[in-house]
């Protein structure tokens, strides 16, 4: 498959906050807490995964933990 058979359409799939707001606006609340939920948990991953990198890009940074005298 090439980019270029890509359709416009097929790039406009409903994410996570689309699929909560819509479960809130017909009161499905238990949709609602599963988005929030998983809102929630990609963006723990997401800030966990950010400090990873970072840390193994920037070794030679000191850290926040050492003790620095």
């Amino acid at each position: 498959m090439d980019l270029r058979d890509l359709r416009r359409d097929d790039l406009r799939t409903p994410g996570v906050g689309y699929r909560t707001w819509q479960a809130y606006t017909v009161l499905n609340y238990p949709d609602v807490f599963v988005g929030i939920i998983t809102i929630g948990v990609l963006g723990f991953a997401t800030a966990a995964a950010i400090e990873l990198i970072g840390r193994r890009t920037t070794r030679w940074l000191p850290r926040g933990e050492e003790n620095v005298r």
